[in-house]
């Protein structure tokens, strides 16, 4: 039902008058709601938003209906990665696509398309995307137009009655622009809607969209890292994490204003979004450079009220959060998570101070934000975490021993919220496509309150992003190591799989010869699944020895010195062998990949024991091979699998063995690999025979 908003006071001194003249009071500019479209909704360096910012962009309807006369403006932010000159146009960018998606205008997508911006580039990975989400399947989402690309944009053609040619002409991404904006930009009923440019706070007078929308380069970022952070994760090898780590400052907000405002287009303080930073210096605080410098604490704008350098934006941001438009009331326990995603434990810094673990990252933290209103100070309180899908509470999923402080919930030894992280042993990625949780937090004997848990506002839940682990072996590419491309290899698979933005991707190339186990422990643990890069042999148990090979040269046969030794399978970092002995040391491995191990190795799979230790402690899934393997075999069905695994499955458990089965036949001669676990021959699971019949019985 349409409302005005909430009546506000204000304290207006004003002078005394001696004649008729008149003092004017205006109503000053506030935000009365607020609706993020968070990173995560865009491809990754890029204004296309993804199909994923439906769960952002239906929230605007309801908003709409409560404030009909409200008007809309748009601010991009960046994070503060490259120079500010290309954040102000990457932010300006985004905002203009959002604006675009909301009013149906297709001439503003057509200019993105155009002219691309480094990385933003629309004219491959998007154009695919749009074709996939509108049920015509481009192949994999990879950017190259190729024949299944073109065939599906015939089919679209076709059935938008447009020449079927399968180029994509102007008018095909006309029609293509249009009907993925219907798509993806739909109210909670799940039907097409939109805003007209008058309801906007330019109107849409201004043809650059002056106060309609802007970018704000760097200048308002949420989370301020610590120096000691900026510094660990400054490496190259760490830029996914950062990245990560960085997520929330990347983002397009829409702030509905308060429609008593008077706003005057051409006296908008913001830049227009393709002009560059200089208009939003001048609205810098006075220690607006110092605000978006690491200090020796991380920071966050509703913790310090500190991060923003822009002070219109700040002002503008103070009367609008997401999600908290009433004030808790008395006897009311609130419960709300401090951020939307989170991953699961991981180290701070490689190599760990203290292997397997180390210092925990701040991606890793989420507070559990619980407020009440007239609760005296010491009443107890504790807080259950449960799975949004089965309302189960999860393993150790319990906080107790807290009590209320200020109206807040605190741990009573430091007068701070408490905080959570994910490990393993939670079962965060259980139900694999729905790792989303809620919290019931319990404040007295009686008053109860949970975090917002409808599976259908994904939003309001807390979800713990998948993590998949890369590893290569920087000694095997040398000359003496063998030449390898493991490297490559690992950020080749890396790049393939963080196509989804909502993945924790982490590359970690090792380069010494004696590795501790605990290292590589500390490398796997608490992750989805883990792709290995290397040497990899099969060694005597009894003496360390390699085993002889066949005449083909292409598999092991027995030990050198005795041949009822037993062998082992291994892969090997710099010169250090890992099997099953090192996979079942508990101290040294905390936990395994849940999903799936790929051993890209040689022989790594010719005897099962090394899967075999992987599948005793949980993982799912082991790809391995029985052959001495050729490099660019090894690397090209690893890329074949992985493009399909995670861009068509999304990374589903349950079709690792279908992909498997579907990859692997051509290269049985060269390699023969091998799945072990759920689905693989002989497991008595679904699939089993037809991976059987695909591979020949090998497998």
């Amino acid at each position: 039902m349409a409302a005005d908003p909430a009546p506000v006071t204000i304290e207006a001194p004003v002078a005394i008058t001696a004649t008729d003249e008149a003092n004017t009071l205006a109503v000053p500019l506030r935000a009365i709601a607020a609706v993020p479209v968070e990173d995560a909704r865009f491809e990754f360096d890029s204004s296309f938003l993804l199909p994923d910012a439906t769960r952002a962009l239906e929230r605007v309807a309801p908003l709409h209906e409560r404030f009909p006369s409200a008007p809309v403006t748009l601010f991009g932010h960046a994070d503060r990665v490259g120079d500010e000159v290309y954040n102000k146009k990457l932010s300006g960018r985004r905002a203009r696509s959002v604006y675009a998606t909301l009013v149906r205008d297709t001439d503003i997508w057509e200019d993105l398309y155009q002219h691309p911006l480094g990385a933003d580039n629309w004219q491959g990975r998007p154009v695919q995307s749009m074709l996939q989400m509108l049920g015509f399947d481009p192949g994999p989402i990879d950017g190259v137009i190729g024949s299944k690309t073109k065939k599906a944009a015939k089919d679209f053609q076709t059935a938008h009655g447009l020449p079927a040619t399968g180029n994509l002409n102007p008018s095909t991404r006309q029609a293509l622009f249009a009907a993925y904006m219907d798509a993806i930009c739909t109210g909670t009923d799940g039907q097409p809607f939109q805003l007209e440019p008058a309801d906007f706070l330019g109107q849409g007078l201004d043809p650059d969209g002056k106060a309609d929308y802007q970018g704000c380069s760097e200048f308002n970022p949420i989370f301020v890292m610590s120096k000691q952070q900026d510094h660990d994760l400054s490496a190259a090898s760490r830029r996914n994490q950062r990245d990560y780590a960085n997520a929330p400052n990347r983002r397009v907000t829409l702030f509905f204003i308060d429609p008593a405002a008077e706003v005057v287009v051409e006296d908008w303080p913001c830049p227009r979004a393709k002009e560059g930073p200089a208009g939003c210096h001048k609205r810098f605080w006075s220690d607006g450079d110092h605000r978006l410098k690491p200090a020796d604490q991380p920071r966050r704008e509703r913790e310090t009220h500190d991060t923003y350098a822009c002070r219109f934006y700040e002002r503008l941001t103070l009367t609008a959060v997401p999600g908290e438009l009433e004030a808790v009331r008395p006897g009311e326990v609130r419960a709300r998570w401090s951020k939307a995603r989170v991953m699961p434990v991981h180290n701070s810094t490689f190599p760990p101070a203290t292997p397997p673990t180390d210092a925990i990252p701040e991606d890793c933290k989420v507070e559990l934000l619980v407020d009440t209103q007239g609760v005296a100070d010491g009443t107890p309180a504790r807080i259950e975490i449960l799975h949004a899908q089965t309302d189960a509470v999860i393993s150790n999923g319990e906080l107790d021993n807290l009590e209320v402080r200020g109206d807040r919930v605190v741990q009573p030894a430091t007068g701070e919220r408490p905080q959570w992280q994910f490990e393993a042993t939670h079962g965060p990625w259980e139900i694999w496509d729905k790792p989303l949780f809620y919290m019931v937090a319990h404040v007295g004997d009686t008053s109860q309150g949970e975090s917002p848990h409808d599976l259908d506002a994904e939003d309001d839940l807390l979800r713990v992003c998948p993590v998949l682990v890369t590893i290569s072996d920087a000694i095997a590419d040398t000359p003496a190591g063998g030449g390898l491309t493991t490297r490559d290899e690992m950020y080749e698979i890396g790049n393939i799989e963080k196509l989804d933005p909502a993945r924790g991707i982490y590359s970690v190339p090792f380069n010494q010869a004696v590795v501790p186990i605990a290292l590589w422990g500390s490398v796997i643990r608490n992750s989805y699944a883990y792709h290995q890069t290397s040497h990899g042999d099969v060694r005597c148990r009894i003496d360390g020895d390699q085993f002889n090979s066949n005449p083909a040269g292409d598999q092991p046969t027995v030990c050198p010195n005795n041949p009822a030794h037993p062998g082992r399978s291994v892969l090997f970092i710099g010169d250090t062998p890992i099997g099953d002995t090192e996979t079942a040391d508990v101290a040294a491995v905390p936990s395994v990949p849940r999903y799936l191990v790929y051993i890209n190795t040689c022989v790594a799979g010719f005897e099962p024991s090394f899967a075999n230790a992987f599948l005793t402690r949980g993982t799912r899934n082991v790809i391995a091979f029985q052959k001495y393997i050729p490099d660019d075999d090894a690397r090209e069905m690893a890329r074949q699998f992985y493009r399909k695994w995670t861009q068509v499955f999304r990374c589903d458990p349950e079709k690792i063995p279908e992909v498997f089965a579907s990859v692997a036949p051509p290269f049985v001669g060269s390699m023969k690999p091998v799945l072990f676990g759920d689905g693989a021959a002989g497991a008595g699971a679904a699939g089993a025979a037809a991976v059987a019949d695909a591979l020949g019985g090998l497998a």
